[in-house]
């Protein structure tokens, strides 16, 4: 059940950054002035592939290489589980 639900949930987050995404050219081409509007919608993406990469590098830097070594940081607190 608890895949069923995380499939659904991923599905629904799909539809949701699909439509931010397309979303997001339409006010930009709508509200940019007519003179700034070609060169916008230019950069528009190459500043959204910048930030999925910025992401990606920050959560590289933040988070631990492998849950393993997750437990082994906090094993006390994670031992509390299986009691």
């Amino acid at each position: 059940m608890a895949v069923v639900l995380y499939r659904v949930h991923r599905f629904c987050s799909a539809i949701g950054s699909g439509g931010i995404i397309s979303s997001g050219f339409t006010y930009a081409g709508e509200l940019a002035a007519r003179g700034a509007r070609t060169a916008l919608l230019a950069v528009l993406p190459a500043a959204m592939a910048a930030g999925v990469l910025l992401s990606a590098g920050l959560a590289r830097a933040v988070l631990p290489p492998t849950g393993e070594r997750a437990l082994a940081d906090h094993r006390d607190h994670f031992s509390a589980w299986h009691r």
